[in-house]
């Protein structure tokens, strides 16, 4: 599946484009930025996936359930700009979608411990735990 396969699945979710209709080529590369952006903003609200930017015709080397994930939430990204309203389901898709992004791709943040548990050291002699 290609990112414009996306972009159309998207806006055909919303309304934004018939069936049997396509986006423009100008459309369909504000959509494809939007998508970019999107991903990327993703990642640094903890979905770690290494997101390459796609081209219109990149293929996307993701399972079906992500590439559905994407689908869903661009379609409610870009419902405003294309005067739609997602539907409920949409909107519920998308969510689930994000959610299992970030059940499949969260980095867990490493443990914070306070300084004042750990032993401390004087000339490579550890003397034990500070109270």
């Amino acid at each position: 599946m290609t990112a414009l396969d996306i972009i159309r699945r998207a806006l055909r979710k919303i309304g934004a484009v018939a069936a049997e209709e396509e986006p423009s080529a100008s459309e369909a590369q504000h959509a494809l930025e939007e998508l970019n952006a999107m991903a990327a903003a993703w990642e640094g609200k903890g979905i770690r996936w290494n997101w390459q930017k796609l081209t219109l015709h990149s293929d996307i080397p993701l399972p079906d359930w992500q590439i559905d994930a994407l689908m869903w939430n661009l379609a409610v990204m870009m419902a405003p700009e294309w005067g739609a309203t997602p539907s409920p389901v949409v909107v519920a898709a998308a969510a689930e979608g994000l959610q299992n992004l970030k059940a499949a791709y969260a980095a867990p943040q490493p443990a914070q411990i306070d300084p004042a548990l750990v032993r401390w050291q004087s000339a490579g002699r550890v003397y034990g735990w500070r109270y």
